[in-house]
């Protein structure tokens, strides 16, 4: 929605929580938004992982978004996280988290990157983005991106820094496809 306020086109959003997706439609019209042109409804709670990752690999598929049969030219993955850049906010934060909880996220984000990478056109952007400081999230999980896909390079990278505001931790990488 955010991209959107700024005149951004945005041709797909999704998102593995059912009650965010639901949410959605409610803030389109508050905000005097135009939703994007293929919603996704997801059911059950949680939602499947496995149902989500088979989504961004299928996505854009001729017979599921005839907008274009071949992939996307940027795509923004604000990565489910494990959050630990936003304890100036949410301090209990630290008491919800356990080391295991953070390696399932690695391979849940690893998966998600992945499956967009295979949708981005040649020559196209993928931004990353999460609001953790843990490393194996963020850089981390970069460099795996382009150890894994010979054609992704490293545009940007931004971690802390510029990105830190009112205590709290940002980290965001663009790559490029090609």
């Amino acid at each position: 929605m955010a991209l959107l306020e700024q005149g951004v086109a945005v041709a797909l959003a999704s998102d593995p929580s059912a009650r965010r997706l639901a949410a959605l439609t409610d803030e389109y019209v508050r905000l005097g938004l135009v939703s994007p042109p293929c919603p996704l409804t997801l059911t059950g709670s949680p939602v499947d992982e496995e149902l989500y990752i088979h989504f961004l690999r299928h996505v854009n598929e001729p017979s599921q978004n005839s907008a274009s049969p071949y992939g996307f030219g940027t795509i923004l993955v604000d990565a489910p996280c494990s959050g630990l850049g936003t304890m100036s906010r949410y301090p209990e934060i630290r008491l919800r988290r356990a080391p295991e909880d953070c390696a399932a996220l690695v391979q849940l984000q690893q998966a998600i990157l992945d499956a967009a990478w295979v949708r981005l056109l040649p020559g196209g952007r993928l931004v990353y983005i999460t609001c953790t400081a843990n490393p194996a999230e963020n850089g981390e999980q970069v460099q795996a991106v382009r150890a894994r896909h010979d054609d992704a390079s490293l545009v940007q990278e931004y971690e802390g820094g510029d990105w830190e505001l009112f205590g709290e931790y940002f980290y965001g990488a663009m790559l490029r496809k090609g």
